[in-house]
């Protein structure tokens, strides 16, 4: 009776307990779902398995016979806690060894790789999921590196094994795993079926080269796409013996993932230390400047801004002040075809846009990014000069520093040694880098634009004994990039367009970059830095601006003859007290003109002269009366006459020209007359295509010259080849200079047919405004005699003006005799 009361005492108790723990199945299964390591977008992730390379044991890939390409991804992982920030670079590298079969390695290297954290935000969702992930939560991988291996080269003919071995890390990497892919064909018979295996994603990320949609590609098309294969490889051996692995997840729906990083507005960055440059050219339709005030701020700052321009000569400049308040602005430009500079009280983001009826095009310009070298005392960075037989080559060197903001740039010494084949010094010296800040060059870091120096140009002719070239920091690390050019190799340019102010790419560069052979390992150690830089605003020398410079020309020495030329003068350049005599202004004929002769040099007494011109009949007549009283009368002879007024005291005159109307009238010693003005210029006539022209370098320093071609107005418009070339016989030394001379020029010229005219006594009378080639002459052509050589692939006649501006009030003797009692 006992036993039959504790069975059902026992069934009574378990009824009960079933009731009890009937709901916690389910609350236990909420609880593990609620807490159990889940990632967002598990579903749309694929798995693959990773192998990790260490540093102590070679990982190694058997290599198929009828490889011909293989690809390695590698995925460095970090802590997830500290979480690392989205954007951040770690670097590390990868030691590799390809083995033949007696095995013997055939080659051996380190690549360098860089991983970054990227973060993904899910459009619909918002939330953030990582692109890539272990199921370990404390392990956080970075992106993938790539590196594509050509079986298929010679110097890898034979490899069986592919070793792996981690060289160097970041500190903050805690492990490397690679996974690795080698490319199979695909027979066509089997691409039917592997089309329809696809994802809908993964046919759009096929086809999305096409102009058309994945579901109109035919069976080819659909071929040509998946023709190649890329099987997964898996190191032979026993796991967690022979090789460590892991899984990792990687996501497929890129389509629903946006890029989260530290988000920079589109344009040019400006701010209160910095400018930014815009060419702009006369295209059709609207220029807008669009600004906006980054990093977002009170909208009730009141931002200025400083607006210069400078046109195509360089007395078209104009510079505005503008106000405003908010988050953007936008300005409507005026000025065309110059450079527009912009300057801001407030960092801002600016685009250049051009509106044209319906249509808005960004014509911001793109970034120019040079890639600079640190270097210092303990790390020096050594270039390799490459010669051309065994011809001089020209290399440059720019030096510049990076200057935190609240610091201004200080001295520093460089150290540099031009070493031959054996690494011997050919040379060496030192030089201080002093150049202030600049307002048009930085490093765009994330806090902003720090601040570089100008640079400062080393330039060397070096001999080809020389064949490398060192430079060192002495204190603190120097940003260096360094540039060649072959002596002999003619720079060319585009005229009038290489002369613009804006002008960024030209048809030929002047040099050519050089980088040093241990590029990549700097670069993957961090020992480089990208300056972005822009076009220099065109300034005008202020002594040429005043009228204080020498204007000298030379006479070729085999053409025999040329004629005189009235140049149109620029507007609003001062007039020199020595050009005087030689600048003509323009008067009415046919009335009486209130003149004011100047003299040069405080002169007591001028003779000045009166150019006649008439292109319709020679020999018109012409009647000159001075003060009233005639100083000509008669039939001019010929198209063109000079005719002297006189000796004359300075002063107010009235001047009376009767002629006909075809008839134009220029007189010299005008310092302000309200026409026109004109320089009258000796010009030979080129008659043959080669012109020989003596030059004589009077200054250690840089000399300018201008050669300056005519052509005759509305006639032989078609473009036209120019050569100018310096020969200098003995050789240059080796430097260092601040610039160096490009011997040799080849100009391709179009003939500018807008603007004033030139006149010229001979037909065609008129001639356009000619087109100038400047030839730099630098500081290592020593002083001296030289000839310079022009040929003119053009048709003749042509009208040559060659001639020198030298910036400054030379010394002059002034000799006066006393009159006598």
């Amino acid at each position: 009776m006992r036993f039959r009361s504790s069975k059902w005492f026992i069934f009574a108790g378990l009824i009960a307990g079933g009731v009890l723990l009937y709901p916690l199945p389910g609350q236990i299964r909420q609880w593990v779902n609620a807490h159990r390591f889940r990632w967002e977008g598990f579903e749309e992730a694929f798995r693959s398995e990773v192998y990790l390379v260490e540093t102590d044991r070679w990982l190694q890939f058997d290599v198929p016979d009828d490889a011909t390409l293989a690809r390695l991804i590698s995925n460095a992982s970090v802590k997830s806690i500290p979480a690392p920030r989205p954007g951040a670079w770690f670097n590390y590298a990868i030691e590799y060894q390809v083995v033949n079969a007696d095995g013997e390695t055939i080659e051996t290297g380190v690549r360098h790789f860089k991983g970054e954290h990227l973060v993904f935000r899910h459009a619909k969702t918002k939330q953030i999921v990582p692109a890539n992930y272990f199921l370990e939560p404390h392990l956080v991988p970075l992106s993938g590196g790539h590196w594509v291996i050509n079986f298929a080269d010679p110097t890898l003919a034979g490899a069986r094994t592919l070793r792996l071995r981690l060289h160097s890390h970041h500190p903050e990497i805690v492990e490397v795993a690679v996974r690795l892919y080698f490319r199979k064909t695909v027979p066509q018979r089997k691409v039917a079926y592997l089309w329809n295996r696809l994802s809908a994603s993964q046919k759009r990320s096929l086809a999305r080269g096409n102009v058309y949609s994945h579901e109109g590609l035919n069976a080819w098309e659909k071929f040509c796409l998946l023709r190649y294969h890329w099987p997964a490889s898996a190191p032979p051996g026993i796991p967690g013996r022979d090789f460590r692995r892991r899984t990792i997840f990687i996501r497929d729906d890129w389509e629903t993932l946006q890029l989260v990083t530290e988000w920079v507005p589109a344009g040019v960055p400006v701010d209160e230390a910095h400018f930014g440059l815009f060419p702009l050219t006369n295209a059709p339709g609207t220029y807008l400047l669009e600004m906006l005030k980054y990093p977002p701020g009170p909208d009730v700052q009141v931002i200025a801004n400083s607006l210069s321009w400078r046109g195509w000569a360089l007395d078209q400049a104009q510079t505005v002040e503008v106000t405003w308040s908010g988050t953007n602005h936008v300005l409507v430009l005026t000025n065309r075809h110059g450079l527009l500079r912009v300057g801001s009280s407030a960092p801002l983001y600016l685009r250049l846009l051009l509106a044209e009826g319906n249509r808005t095009n960004d014509v911001t310009p793109e970034p120019l990014q040079l890639l600079t070298f640190t270097c210092s005392g303990t790390n020096p960075v050594t270039y390799a000069v490459e010669h051309v037989d065994e011809s001089r080559t020209l290399f440059r060197v720019d030096l510049r520093r990076p200057v935190p903001v609240e610091e201004e740039a200080r001295l520093c010494r460089v150290q540099f040694a031009l070493l031959d084949r054996d690494g011997n010094a050919v040379k060496t010296g030192v030089v201080s880098l002093t150049n202030a800040v600049t307002p048009y060059d930085w490093l765009h870091t994330r806090n902003g634009l720090r601040a570089v120096t100008e640079p400062l140009s080393l330039c060397f002719v070096l001999p080809h004994q020389v064949r490398s070239v060192r430079i060192a920091a002495e204190a603190e690390p120097v940003l260096v990039n360094a540039y060649s050019r072959p002596a002999g190799l003619p720079r060319r340019l585009r005229l009038p367009e290489d002369y613009f102010p804006g002008a960024i790419a030209p048809a030929q560069p002047s040099w050519f970059t050089v980088r040093p052979p241990d590029q990549v390992q700097r670069r993957a150690a961090g020992q480089t830095c990208v300056v972005r830089v822009q076009p220099r605003f065109p300034e005008v020398d202020p002594m040429l601006s005043a009228g204080a410079y020498e204007w000298v020309s030379f006479t070729p020495r085999n053409l025999s003859h040329g004629h005189m030329l009235l140049v149109p003068a620029r507007e609003g350049a001062p007039v020199r007290a020595s050009g005087l005599p030689h600048r003509f202004v323009q008067v009415p004929v046919n009335t009486t003109n209130r003149v004011v002769f100047c003299a040069a040099f405080a002169e007591t007494h001028i003779e000045p002269s009166l150019i006649v011109f008439c292109t319709n009949e020679p020999g018109p007549r012409v009647s000159v009366s001075l003060n009233g009283q005639t100083v000509f009368d008669g039939l001019v002879p010929g198209s063109v006459a000079e005719l002297r007024l006189g000796r004359l005291a300075p002063g107010g005159h009235e001047l009376c020209v009767a002629a006909p109307e075809s008839v134009y009238a220029y007189v010299n010693y005008l310092d302000v007359f309200p026409t026109p003005a004109y320089w009258r210029r000796f010009c030979a006539a080129a008659t043959t295509n080669t012109i020989w022209f003596t030059y004589k370098k009077e200054s250690a320093d840089t000399e300018l010259l201008v050669l300056r071609i005519f052509s005759p107005l509305q006639a032989n418009t078609k473009p036209y080849q120019v050569r100018v070339k310096l020969h200098v016989e003995s050789p240059r030394q080796p430097g260092p200079f601040p610039e160096v001379t490009f011997l040799e020029r080849e100009a391709y010229v179009t003939p500018v047919q807008s603007g004033r005219a030139s006149m010229v006594s001979v037909p065609p009378y008129q001639l356009d405004e000619g087109q100038a080639v400047f030839v730099p002459v630098g500081p290592d052509v020593p002083p001296g005699q030289y000839e310079l050589e022009v040929h003119l692939d053009a048709v003749l006649p042509r009208w040559v003006l060659l001639s020198r501006v030298t910036p400054g009030v030379a010394e002059k003797l002034v000799v006066t005799l006393e009159p006598r009692d």
